[in-house]
């Protein structure tokens, strides 16, 4: 699927190739891109930040979509989660804007083959965009939860106090 792109076929190169690893440098730019403006945005949170965390979670989650090993790492899902998160708790309020903004920059790339497999996480304006973040949110930080490495990061407790507090059910 990812030869479409210019990447090296992975049925065709499996890991035992020089080839294959091309691959995985191309993925590991992509995670290593959004979270460095993830952390940007989040150190920075008191400005206008907001187009920043959305376009780290898109990148995230392309990244997520086309590549097994990404999927594979807990510490990508924390910061799923927490690009979602911020995303919720930011006071700006033209984030729909931004959300189809993404799409539509990365639609125009050589990624536009890819970018219609998000559809099926990606925001489609039919809910309020804090719902939809809101969601996302909860199914990334619940599956993080679940992984066996994620018991291992130093904020795993932290994280499942936070997701436990927000998915309480109100009496």
């Amino acid at each position: 699927k990812i030869h479409s792109i210019g990447l090296p076929d992975e049925w065709k190169y499996p890991e035992d190739t020089w080839e294959w690893t091309i691959g995985i440098e191309f993925f590991n730019h992509f995670v290593s891109r959004a979270t460095h403006l993830l952390d940007v945005a989040i150190k920075q949170e008191k400005k206008t930040v907001l187009k920043s965390l959305i376009e780290s979670c898109f990148w995230l989650e392309l990244a997520r979509i086309h590549d097994h090993k990404t999927r594979i790492s807990a510490s990508f899902w924390k910061n799923l989660g927490l690009s979602y998160m911020h995303m919720v708790r930011n006071k700006e309020d033209n984030g729909h804007l931004y959300l189809r903004e993404a799409v539509q920059k990365f639609d125009q790339s050589f990624l536009s083959t890819h970018v219609n497999e998000m559809k099926h996480v990606w925001w489609q304006g039919n809910e309020d965009w804090k719902t939809w973040a809101s969601s996302r949110w909860a199914t990334v930080w619940g599956h993080f939860l679940q992984m066996d490495e994620a018991k291992s990061d130093p904020s795993y407790e932290n994280i499942k106090s936070i997701y436990r507090m927000v998915m309480k059910p109100n009496k």
